[in-house]
């Protein structure tokens, strides 16, 4: 008699689960948290509960999940202020990271909701060969409802001990509402791939990226046009002669401010500042510009970056 065989079960696109190696790189609330440097592990923390009958003897005749918990447990190995100002709640920062000053206060943060004031949306990024996170949806893993909990060392110190920063996601279910998808389910932890496909709405991150300059162009003899990857304005008290240009060697300060349309911004000089051949170079202070989402995220500012001398 031939054996009859079940349906195969294929594999999908996802870098997630393809292979039997496998390492990724976490996102939580808009930001990179680093490199990590022990298994990253997703698991369902799940209360199980045995139903007893005594007529069925003394094993449980039936089980049930009363309670269902989603968590991403990982140590990371690049410990800075900056990582543990998002990960520890009570630990604050003054200090702009990046600049050189590190600072931070250890306070606490007690007797409050986590999931009603911290929790945030987390991204599990499966990453190529070097490390870098692939960013096609069916390769990330997005979590509605995160919190970070730390109960281990916040940092250590040892001859023979490399530092590590162990963190568990607390990942909640979250109830759609007015946000469900027709036809989809009216909740959810997490999900990968399409949210479409799975009839869920995508999740979302607030936009905490500085803004970059793509473009510096001399228009004419007094005038820079400058072109950014976003929207951008002028921060509060920003002076423009924080913003400096270099023709053949030689430092000029900016006079005034030009219009600002979206994304570009127009930088006055001094009368007949650039002519036609000169190089040219811009300095601009990260006082200066910001982007205009709703909590703006600063300029960090350039040295010494390539005008392009269009002056004819």
């Amino acid at each position: 008699m031939a054996l009859k065989e079940g349906a195969p079960l294929l594999s999908g696109n996802s870098e997630l689960l393809n292979g039997p190696l496998g390492n990724c790189l976490i996102g939580f609330d808009g930001y990179m948290l680093g490199l990590t440097n022990a298994d990253t592990n997703i698991k369902s923390d799940d209360d199980v509960k045995e139903i007893m009958y005594s007529q069925e003897g003394t094993k449980a005749a039936d089980h049930v999940i009363t309670g269902q918990l989603g968590m991403l447990e990982a140590t990371f190995a690049e410990i800075k202020t900056s990582l543990l100002t998002k990960l520890k709640h009570g630990f604050t920062s003054m200090a702009v990271p990046g600049t050189g000053d590190d600072s931070a206060t250890f306070g606490r943060y007690i007797y409050q909701s986590l999931r009603d004031n911290k929790a945030k949306a987390l991204r599990v990024y499966a990453t190529d060969a070097n490390g870098v996170p692939l960013l096609d949806e069916f390769s990330v893993m997005n979590a509605y409802l995160a919190v970070p909990i730390i109960n281990d060392n916040l940092i250590n110190w040892g001859a023979d001990t490399q530092r590590g920063l162990q963190v568990s996601f607390m990942i909640y279910y979250k109830k759609f509402g007015i946000d469900q998808v027709v036809g989809g389910p009216v909740g959810a932890f997490a999900y990968y791939g399409a949210p479409a496909q799975e009839k869920l709405p995508a999740t979302t991150w607030p936009d905490v990226a500085a803004p970059q300059l793509l473009t510096a162009v001399a228009t004419s003899a007094t005038s820079v046009t400058l072109t950014f990857n976003e929207n951008i304005a002028e921060q509060v008290g920003a002076d423009f002669e924080s913003i400096v240009i270099k023709v053949n060697g030689v430092n000029i300060l900016a006079s005034a401010f030009g219009a600002i349309t979206t994304v570009e911004a127009i930088v006055t000089f001094p009368a007949v500042s650039i002519a036609s051949g000169d190089t040219v170079f811009i300095s601009i202070s990260d006082t200066v510009y910001e982007d205009t989402e709703t909590v703006a995220n600063a300029f960090e500012g350039v040295s010494d970056f390539l005008v392009t001398n269009s002056v004819p």
